[in-house]
């Protein structure tokens, strides 16, 4: 319990908008599989050999953004947890716009590893 506690309340927002970040990524994460599985069920005898390559480029390259952006978010819930229980002079950084600005950053080098 310790982990989550900030001094001033159980769950700071700072934890709870890069948790929810965390929960976004794994949606994103789980959805390419799903619906490469759909597809592969709904599929008929028409079906493109040309569209279902074309549908699994872009659902790997989603796969691996979301993958690439979790990492990060959790490494940066790691690094608020630390600060918030070792350190909570620093605390102040998880709630200025620098935090909203280090967010943005994370989701744009997510989108900066797609290929």
């Amino acid at each position: 319990m310790v982990i989550f506690c900030s001094h001033d309340n159980l769950y700071s927002h700072s934890f709870v908008l890069i948790a929810s970040q965390i929960i976004v990524c794994s949606f994103l994460n789980f959805t390419p599989q799903v619906t490469i599985v759909v597809l592969k069920i709904l599929r008929n005898k028409n079906f493109e050999e040309q569209i279902s390559t074309w549908i699994y480029r872009i659902f790997s390259a989603m796969s691996t953004f979301s993958f690439f952006v979790s990492l990060h978010l959790t490494f940066l819930l790691a690094v608020n947890r630390l600060i918030a229980t070792s350190f909570p002079k620093f605390n102040s950084f998880f709630k200025s716009m620098k935090f909203y600005f280090l967010l943005i950053s994370l989701w744009l080098s997510g989108f900066g590893r797609l290929h």
